[in-house]
């Protein structure tokens, strides 16, 4: 959530208030600090309307520049990938593996919590308006394999690989007795958003945001079958994507400092998705067996939530923030469709759906 403030300015005052509340030294004489002054955000022209140096109001929520980092664990989900499944051995008849009967757990890939980052930087326009610009970031990976046992060798066990293309010509006579795969998946994002206050509380605001956005979401797929002389097969996906977003974001604050916040945005991005297929021998990069790519113009929603607790010191020139956040991309062309989609010579269409969420840590310095 963008720096904001809810803030209490006060100076030790000349003299004594009356009981109606009245300034009652100085050259105020019995002018009153209204709190209509205060809700619109302008304590300092009402004290000064009266000639005061000095006076104490709640002047409500202000919009504040400042800096923000923040630390992401989050994981990927809806994409992972089976690669292998342990059976007995199939034969190869004509250079094509026959399919095996499944005796054991299957390989898949699937990312856990990864560490990411967001940085930002806040400009503060007046008290109700500011402007800010912020980085995303998120490399996780994951890899898992197995090597089957001399005991499940001798009993004519093999790993069946699941994401090689059936037509591919393999060497007979060769069983498969190990396999490891790989999965990368990365974003970055550049959000730069104007956010404006909509309703302020002594306690509770609501800011309504809306601007632009760039991301980016890369994703590789590898396996490797076999044991002196493998083959490999190698899937991604890229998407490159311009748009704009808009969204709402509230804040409760306490007197005590700790409060709660929440926020939604919507972002509709224009851009294209890029998937690619290769499988080679390994001794044999250069002449590949299966090798294809295409590119897919895409509209692709991204819907972004989140909402945690916080916590701001005296004075309000720092804030903490503990949240679960949630982006769900629609739309993609994702490197497990894409390499499904070869696989069984289906190569339009591609809709996938990406979703990361997990916890988010911030730290936010005001100026």
């Amino acid at each position: 959530m963008p720096i904001s403030h809810f803030q209490e300015v006060g100076v030790e005052p000349m003299a004594e208030d009356d009981a109606l509340g009245n300034y009652a030294g100085g050259a105020c004489g019995t002018g009153s600090c209204s709190t209509g002054c205060c809700d619109s955000l302008a304590c300092g022209s009402c004290c000064n309307s009266c000639g005061c140096e000095s006076c104490c109001c709640d002047c409500g929520y202000v919009h504040r520049s400042g800096i923000f980092g923040e630390f992401l664990l989050i994981r990927p989900r809806d994409q992972e990938i089976a690669f292998a499944v342990p059976g007995q051995a199939p034969t190869i008849v004509n250079g094509q593996p026959q399919i095996a009967v499944p005796q054991g757990a299957t390989l898949v890939l699937d990312p856990d919590y990864q560490p990411g980052y967001r940085v930002g930087v806040v400009g503060a326009l007046d008290e109700r308006t500011s402007v800010m610009l912020a980085y995303t970031t998120l490399e996780a990976q994951t890899e898992t394999g197995r090597t089957l046992t001399a005991d499940e060798i001798a009993q004519n066990m093999s790993m069946f690989p699941l994401l090689l293309h059936p037509r591919a010509i393999l060497p007979d006579q060769v069983t498969n007795v190990a396999t490891q795969g790989r999965m990368d998946v990365d974003f970055d994002i550049l959000d730069l958003d104007t956010r404006m206050l909509l309703y302020d509380t002594d306690t509770i605001a609501i800011n309504g945001f809306g601007g632009a956005r760039w991301a980016n979401l890369d994703h590789v797929i590898e396996a490797s079958y076999g044991v002196n002389g493998a083959t490999i097969v190698k899937g991604g996906s890229q998407y490159d994507g311009l748009g704009a977003r808009g969204g709402l974001d509230g804040e409760f604050r306490s007197q005590s400092g700790f409060g709660a916040y929440g926020r939604g945005a919507m972002s509709l991005m224009y851009g294209a998705g890029r998937g690619d297929y290769l499988q080679y021998q390994i001794n044999n990069q250069a002449n590949p067996q299966v090798f294809t790519n295409a590119k897919y113009d895409r509209l692709s929603p991204i819907l972004d939530f989140e909402m945690g607790v916080d916590w701001v010191s005296p004075g309000e020139s720092v804030r903490f923030a503990l949240g679960y956040m949630t982006s769900v991309w629609f739309n993609m062309v994702t490197a497990r469709d894409y390499m499904n989609g070869v696989i069984t010579n289906q190569f339009d269409d591609f809709s996938d759906t990406v979703t990361f969420d997990g916890l988010t840590a911030r730290a936010e310095v005001r100026f």
